[in-house]
C-alpha cells in the first residue's frame, strides 16, 4: 500500500474526468443511434451509441443491458475495456476509459488527511469493545495483542507526522527548558488574565 501522505494528487479519483452511465442515460444520450459531446474536467469527448457498445471518440467500449424486476425496467453499465468487469463509471487514464480499479485511481478521503491511518483502526476496534460487540471470539491475548499494535503504528505515525511537520517549517526540535526570545527562562514568567 502507498504511503497516505506520499499518494499522488494525479491518481485521485475527483482528479481525473469520468463517465457517469446513469448521467447519460438521464440526458438520453444512451439511446441507439445518438452522438453526443460530453465535457468533463479538462477533457472533452464525442460520444457515439450503437445498440451493444458506445463509442468514446475513437475508444469502443462494450456496454451491458441487464433487465431487473421480471424484465421490466433495464440497468445499463459499460464492460471495462482493461479488465472486462461491468462499471456504472469510467475514467480517464490519458486518453483511454477504464473503471477505477483497473486504472488504479483512489478516493481522497483514503489519503487526505490521513496521518494515522491505524486510529480509525484503534478507535473502532475501542467502540466495539465498550458497546460489548461480539469480536469473533478474540481471545483475551489476540485483543491485547491488536490495541497494543494499532497504538504502536498510531504513535509511529505520529512520530513521523511531527519530524515531517518540523522538516517542513525548517524547525530543530526545541527543549523545554530553552530561553525565551528575550534569552530569559520561560518557566519564570507570570500570565495575567
Amino acid at each position: 500500500m502507498v504511503n497516505p501522505q506520499h499518494f499522488p494528487d494525479s491518481e485521485l479519483v475527483e482528479h481525473n474526468p469520468k463517465l457517469d452511465v446513469d448521467a447519460l442515460y438521464r440526458a438520453s444520450a444512451l439511446f441507439t443511434g445518438e452522438i453526443s459531446r460530453w465535457a468533463c474536467h479538462w477533457l472533452t469527448v464525442t460520444i457515439r451509441v450503437e445498440w451493444e457498445r458506445i463509442w468514446i471518440d475513437d475508444q469502443e467500449i462494450a456496454i451491458a443491458r441487464d433487465r431487473f424486476l421480471n424484465g421490466r425496467h433495464v440497468r445499463i453499465k459499460f464492460l471495462c475495456p482493461g479488465c472486462n468487469r461491468g462499471c456504472r463509471i469510467l475514467h480517464a487514464r490519458g486518453r483511454t476509459w477504464v473503471c477505477r480499479l483497473f486504472a488504479k485511481y483512489d478516493y481522497s478521503s483514503r489519503h487526505k488527511d490521513r496521518w494515522a491511518p491505524a486510529l480509525d483502526r484503534l478507535l473502532s476496534l475501542r467502540r466495539r469493545i465498550e458497546l460489548g460487540h461480539p469480536l469473533h471470539r478474540w481471545s483475551k491475548r489476540k485483543l491485547r495483542k491488536a490495541l497494543l499494535a494499532y497504538e504502536r503504528d498510531v504513535a509511529e505515525s505520529l512520530h513521523g507526522f511531527v519530524a515531517e511537520l518540523d522538516a517542513r517549517l525548517g524547525h530543530g526540535r526545541h527543549d523545554a527548558d530553552t530561553g525565551d526570545h528575550r534569552g530569559g527562562s520561560s518557566a519564570g514568567i507570570s500570565r495575567r488574565r
